[in-house]
């Protein structure tokens, strides 16, 4: 399992949208407790438009806020994806949970983690 992580913060929708293309990914799976933004675009329902069902919210399992519970785990195991990309807002890793939640993951499956921090120029 290749588990991707990304930041919203300084990309656009667009470029998302073209990440996941180009690698491939399976799902988007959106850890944030709260699924809105000041950034409109990047709202839930937006996001779940843009998305299909490539997207997908675990914000009360999987969320920094609501706090990571055993059934975001179990969840996500589940799924049997071979790409998903955990998205949150912060763009850096170190400072948002995505990079426990992954790393945890990465250890239960044997996946890969990969942080998403810069972008094609």
């Amino acid at each position: 399992m290749k588990i991707y992580t990304i930041g919203y913060q300084a990309i656009t929708v667009a470029q998302l949208l073209n990440i996941i293309s180009e690698k491939g990914i399976e799902l988007l799976i959106d850890v944030r407790s709260i699924p809105y933004s000041w950034r409109p675009e990047f709202n839930k329902n937006r996001l779940m438009e843009a998305l299909g069902e490539k997207y997908l919210w675990m914000g009360k399992e999987c969320g920094g806020k609501t706090g990571v519970t055993p059934e975001c785990y179990k969840q996500l195991q589940q799924l049997g994806k071979k790409s998903i990309l955990l998205m949150c807002m912060e763009a850096d890793p170190a400072q948002c949970h995505r990079s426990e939640v992954s790393a945890h993951l990465a250890s239960l499956t044997g996946g890969k983690v990969i942080h998403i921090t810069k972008l094609p120029a």
